[in-house]
């Protein structure tokens, strides 16, 4: 993901590139999200780790 920012240079939405990212970051600050609110024990927790 950040190969791609460093690859646009200004990390302009409007670059082909940046396509995806902006949507990339959003699923992953919601794993974090959900993994911060899971016990280790919870079954869920590696499958989310995983991802």
């Amino acid at each position: 993901m950040f190969d791609t920012i460093d690859a646009t240079g200004t990390g302009r939405k409007s670059d082909p590139r940046m396509r995806n990212v902006e949507a990339e970051m959003i699923r992953s600050h919601e794993l974090c999200l959900k993994i911060s609110a899971r016990k280790p024990t919870d079954p869920d927790y590696k499958g989310l780790l995983e991802e």
